[in-house]
């Protein structure tokens, strides 16, 4: 089970933007174990991540996980 409490993002609603990373990691995961490439599908995840903080100041917050609930349990991730 992933601990999910120090993720910080930009806006509150970025949590499902985590949360469908986390589940396009998943096949990454499954072809790295049957010693398969997985490079482009890893590049094309690591695209669509937060911006760099040493590029510009972001201000970040806790993602309030709660309006996730449902999701959440249903991911196994409560």
């Amino acid at each position: 089970m992933a601990d999910l409490s120090g993720v910080q993002v930009e806006h509150g609603s970025d949590g499902c933007r985590v949360l469908t990373l986390m589940e396009m990691a998943r096949p990454s995961a499954c072809r790295r174990r049957a010693g398969e490439r997985t490079v482009h599908m890893e590049t094309m995840d690591v695209l669509d991540l937060a911006p760099d903080k040493r590029a510009a100041a972001v201000p970040v917050k806790p993602v309030p996980w709660g309006r996730f609930e449902g999701i959440l349990r249903s991911l196994n991730l409560e």
